[in-house]
């Protein structure tokens, strides 16, 4: 395969300033160097002029500061990407699939010790055949002396028809891809579940008057099932029992017992009991379920 990258450097200084040539150097570099038709997920060009020597004495040769940077694509010139020192980073093309930034503030050599002094740069999401081609990227700044500098650099970014063995690729980082995002959104769920209240329940249970209770020898009982109104997620919740109301003959011995039986994710089960000559009118039992 030929490659399908490559690049051109011009550097058009409108003084006759040597040092300056050989201070501030433009940068224009491309990620991934070419598109592969429906592979690419993402293509970033990235444009910077950095400085190459240090300040000393106002014999420097970086520029002063930079004010504007442009990016075109193709022969016709077509507006890309722009920044200047009035406004801010803006796409002019693609609007649907390209983010961009940059900056220029990084300007004054004599005020900063970044390498970088300004940069603009494109993102698209799942580019094809209209960004592949040339792109040059444009920055005007000012010397030491307040004369114009210009700086030029291009880009070819070729196009290339995937492969059996690129789709097979891909088809494994989906799969990879995928596997990750499961795993992260169990993780997910855990911390979530870590920060909710815990899931707690009460209600009454009323098991009426002893007289209408199943008989079982000299004893009387009835069940009552309780349903939760949502199910415990991990494990059957402890559930506790007290007396919430109770009227009884009061001629005969108080003798009544209460059970939980049967305690599941989705409810329970309660006993309430009598024996020999106790009866009860009514008696209700107010329950609370917590997380065990």
């Amino acid at each position: 395969m030929a490659m399908m990258f490559k690049f051109t450097n011009v550097l058009w200084c409108l003084v006759s300033l040597q040092a300056l040539c050989e201070g501030s150097r433009l940068s224009l570099t491309a990620t991934p160097d070419f598109l592969t038709k429906d592979i690419t997920r993402t293509l970033t060009l990235r444009c910077s002029l950095s400085d190459t020597v240090s300040p000393a004495n106002g014999t420097d040769g970086n520029v002063k500061y930079v004010t504007s940077m442009l990016v075109t694509r193709n022969s016709n010139n077509e507006r890309v990407a722009v920044i200047d020192d009035r406004s801010g980073a803006k796409a002019e093309t693609d609007l649907d699939s390209l983010t961009v930034k940059g900056d220029v503030a990084h300007s004054d050599p004599w005020t900063t010790s970044l390498p970088e002094r300004a940069y603009l740069e494109m993102t698209w999401t799942h580019p094809g055949y209209n960004q592949s081609g040339g792109y040059t990227c444009e920055i005007n700044a000012v010397d030491l002396q307040g004369h114009t500098v210009v700086f030029v650099s291009s880009a070819e970014i070729g196009l290339v028809t995937a492969t059996d063995q690129d789709m097979l690729d891909e088809l494994v980082r989906l799969d990879s891809e995928d596997q990750a995002m499961k795993a992260k959104l169990a993780a997910l769920e855990a911390s979530i579940a870590t920060l909710q209240p815990p899931h707690a329940e009460e209600g009454v249970v009323k098991c009426g008057d002893s007289g209408s209770w199943n008989r079982n020898g000299n004893g009387r009982y009835i069940y009552k099932d309780i349903r939760f109104r949502k199910p415990y997620l991990t494990a059957p919740p402890m559930v506790s029992l007290a007396v919430n109301t109770l009227d009884a003959h009061r001629n005969s011995n108080l003798r009544i017992h209460a059970a939980v039986l049967n305690v599941s994710k989705q409810g329970f089960r309660v006993q309430c009991e009598t024996w020999d000559d106790s009866h009860v009118y009514e008696m209700s039992m107010r329950w609370t379920s917590v997380v065990a």
